[in-house]
């Protein structure tokens, strides 16, 4: 039993460390509001880059800049990535939970693979409520933008459970399950995944 919860607490830790290993905005854009897709991805700075075979986590914060479009609500952030003209892409997009203490929530992630114009070649389909799957064939060389939305619509919603062992005499000890929640903020990773041969 001791065993478990040690593993339980090792894995707490990983996940803790992991969502603080996070890139965020060094500027201020809470307040930049966008009407579409284009106009964000246009207007709006990367944080970082993601290379080929690689994964950043990203911090959607409050100095996030906002999306304010029907139906797309939300907080947003932005990650390059390089294209190669035929070669084919799979980008993961897949939130982590915020589980410190008894606060479990996790953003609700919408991803959206846009060229240099700011035109939309893919949007990423829903593999689980926290995650999203854009994949395709660049049609040109040059650098790609993955925007990131976090969904304030959903805001509370039930997205999963966190199960937590509870140590103690063998009569008490055994699992609690804590629902996770929608948050408009939080921390999410992008995986420019290589194509597997």
């Amino acid at each position: 039993m001791r065993t478990t919860f040690q593993s339980f607490l090792v894995i707490v830790a990983a996940l803790s460390l992991s969502a603080c290993a996070s890139i965020s905005r060094p500027d201020f854009a809470g307040d930049v509001r966008h009407a579409d897709l284009r106009a964000a991805a246009l207007s709006t700075k990367p944080i970082g880059h993601v290379e080929y075979g690689n994964a950043r986590n990203i911090k959607i914060g409050t100095n996030s800049p906002l999306m304010v479009a029907d139906p797309l609500n939300g907080r947003f952030e932005i990650v390059s990535i390089q294209g190669v003209k035929g070669r084919p892409y799979a980008i993961t997009v897949a939130a982590i939970c915020d589980c410190l203490g008894f606060r479990k929530w996790s953003v609700v992630p919408e991803a959206y693979l846009l060229d240099q114009h700011g035109d939309t070649l893919a949007q990423g389909a829903k593999t689980a409520l926290t995650t999203r799957y854009i994949t395709g064939t660049f049609p040109e060389d040059g650098e790609y933008k993955v925007l990131v939305l976090a969904d304030a619509t959903s805001e509370g919603e039930r997205v999963g459970e966190i199960q937590a062992w509870l140590p103690g005499p063998a009569a008490a000890a055994g699992f609690l399950s804590i629902s996770m929640r929608s948050h408009p903020t939080g921390v999410v990773q992008v995986n420019h995944q290589k194509e597997t041969p």
